[in-house]
Protein backbone atom coordinates (compact mmCIF):
# COMPACT_ATOMS: atom_id res chain seq x y z
CA UNK A 1 0.00 0.00 0.00
CA UNK A 2 2.82 2.09 0.83
CA UNK A 3 4.58 1.61 -2.59
CA UNK A 4 1.14 2.28 -4.32
CA UNK A 5 1.31 5.84 -2.59
CA UNK A 6 4.89 6.41 -4.13
CA UNK A 7 3.73 5.05 -7.70
CA UNK A 8 0.24 7.25 -7.83
CA UNK A 9 2.61 10.21 -6.80
CA UNK A 10 5.23 9.71 -9.38
CA UNK A 11 2.99 8.64 -12.34
CA UNK A 12 0.97 11.86 -11.49
CA UNK A 13 4.11 14.06 -11.38
CA UNK A 14 5.44 12.69 -14.24
CA UNK A 15 6.30 10.03 -16.49
CA UNK A 16 8.05 7.31 -14.79
CA UNK A 17 8.50 6.11 -11.50
CA UNK A 18 11.40 7.91 -9.75
CA UNK A 19 12.48 8.79 -5.57
CA UNK A 20 9.23 8.82 -4.22
CA UNK A 21 7.76 4.96 -5.82
CA UNK A 22 11.47 3.88 -4.94
CA UNK A 23 11.75 5.37 -1.08
CA UNK A 24 8.08 4.21 -0.30
CA UNK A 25 8.96 0.53 -1.69
CA UNK A 26 11.66 0.12 0.62
CA UNK A 27 9.52 1.64 3.25
CA UNK A 28 6.08 -0.81 2.64
CA UNK A 29 8.62 -3.49 2.87
CA UNK A 30 9.98 -2.80 6.13
CA UNK A 31 7.05 -2.06 7.38
CA UNK A 32 5.41 -5.79 6.03
CA UNK A 33 8.69 -6.82 8.42
CA UNK A 34 7.37 -5.59 11.61
CA UNK A 35 2.86 -5.73 10.68
CA UNK A 36 3.57 -9.85 9.51
CA UNK A 37 3.65 -12.49 12.16
CA UNK A 38 7.31 -13.92 13.00
CA UNK A 39 5.98 -17.43 11.07
CA UNK A 40 5.39 -15.06 8.21
CA UNK A 41 8.74 -13.61 8.08
CA UNK A 42 10.54 -16.32 5.51
CA UNK A 43 7.41 -15.19 3.00
CA UNK A 44 8.12 -11.49 3.69
CA UNK A 45 11.64 -11.77 2.67
CA UNK A 46 11.20 -13.18 -0.90
CA UNK A 47 8.00 -10.98 -1.77
CA UNK A 48 10.22 -7.69 -2.93
CA UNK A 49 11.44 -8.97 -6.19
CA UNK A 50 7.61 -10.18 -6.94
CA UNK A 51 6.22 -7.35 -5.75
CA UNK A 52 8.76 -4.99 -7.46
CA UNK A 53 7.83 -7.30 -10.81
CA UNK A 54 3.75 -6.37 -9.99
CA UNK A 55 4.61 -3.27 -9.70
CA UNK A 56 6.76 -2.34 -12.48
CA UNK A 57 4.16 -4.28 -14.92
CA UNK A 58 1.00 -2.37 -13.57
CA UNK A 59 2.76 0.65 -13.63
CA UNK A 60 3.74 0.25 -17.53
CA UNK A 61 0.04 -0.73 -17.69
CA UNK A 62 -0.89 2.69 -16.67
CA UNK A 63 1.32 4.57 -18.25
CA UNK A 64 -0.54 2.85 -21.46
CA UNK A 65 2.67 1.08 -22.56
CA UNK A 66 0.81 -1.67 -23.54
CA UNK A 67 2.82 -3.75 -26.56
CA UNK A 68 1.11 -5.66 -28.54
CA UNK A 69 2.57 -9.16 -27.71
CA UNK A 70 3.00 -10.64 -23.73
CA UNK A 71 6.37 -11.40 -25.11
CA UNK A 72 6.85 -7.75 -25.49
CA UNK A 73 5.53 -7.02 -22.23
CA UNK A 74 7.73 -9.38 -20.22
CA UNK A 75 10.80 -8.06 -21.89
CA UNK A 76 9.78 -4.74 -20.53
CA UNK A 77 9.35 -5.39 -16.99
CA UNK A 78 12.61 -7.40 -17.23
CA UNK A 79 14.32 -3.86 -18.30
CA UNK A 80 12.38 -2.37 -15.99
CA UNK A 81 13.44 -4.82 -13.24
CA UNK A 82 16.94 -4.60 -14.20
CA UNK A 83 17.31 -0.90 -14.42
CA UNK A 84 15.69 -0.70 -10.91
CA UNK A 85 17.74 -3.29 -9.41
CA UNK A 86 19.19 -0.75 -6.61
CA UNK A 87 15.77 -0.28 -5.50
CA UNK A 88 15.18 -3.97 -5.41
CA UNK A 89 18.08 -4.71 -3.74
CA UNK A 90 17.70 -2.10 -0.77
CA UNK A 91 14.34 -3.52 -0.50
CA UNK A 92 15.67 -6.93 -0.08
CA UNK A 93 18.53 -6.64 2.28
CA UNK A 94 16.42 -3.92 4.68
CA UNK A 95 13.80 -7.08 4.90
CA UNK A 96 16.27 -9.48 5.49
CA UNK A 97 18.43 -7.36 7.87
CA UNK A 98 15.10 -6.61 9.65
CA UNK A 99 13.72 -9.89 9.12
CA UNK A 100 16.87 -11.35 10.53
CA UNK A 101 16.94 -9.15 13.82
CA UNK A 102 12.90 -9.66 14.73
CA UNK A 103 13.60 -13.45 14.53
CA UNK A 104 16.67 -13.20 16.55
CA UNK A 105 14.88 -11.04 19.62
CA UNK A 106 11.85 -13.24 19.77
CA UNK A 107 10.61 -14.39 22.72
CA UNK A 108 11.46 -17.64 24.24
Amino acid sequence: MVALVGVVFDLLTGRDLRAAAAVCFVLGCAAATFLVRRSGLRTVMLAPPLLYAAVLLLTSLARGVVPRTIPRQGVEVFTRLVLGAPVLVSAVVVVVVLGVLRGAFRKR
